[in-house]
């Protein structure tokens, strides 16, 4: 998400196209990686379905931004917090359902004490 933040060419873009390619191409495969961390990589279709959809969610808001003229409301720091902010409502966060990982159960390896 920091390339928004750190790229003010990438920024200036966002008024015309919302996330821009090189957004796209920067967030998509860190949502992917840490997605495959949670399934230990066995549920790739699922990781890839799955930061599609938060990418898809991304555009969206963002596209719905642009189309009520508001896209140049917030600084870059605000639009990073309004990317990072909709991965977790995504993802969850235990305030509402449905949520991406409601329903992943982490197992904890952990030898169990006496």
């Amino acid at each position: 998400i920091n390339c928004i933040v750190e790229d003010e060419f990438e920024y200036r873009h966002m008024s015309n196209l919302g996330l821009t390619p090189r957004q796209k191409i920067n967030i998509s495969p860190v949502l992917h990686n840490e997605l495959n961390k949670f399934t230990e990589n066995k549920c790739v279709e699922w990781c890839d379905k799955s930061s599609f959809n938060i990418m898809l969610g991304i555009a969206g808001f963002l596209d719905g931004l642009i189309k009520i003229k508001r896209i140049n409301d917030f600084t870059a720091e605000e639009y990073t917090e309004l990317i990072y902010n909709s991965i977790i409502y995504q993802l969850g966060n235990d305030e509402h359902s449905p949520a991406l990982l409601e329903d992943i159960v982490i197992i904890n390896n952990c030898p169990e004490t006496e």
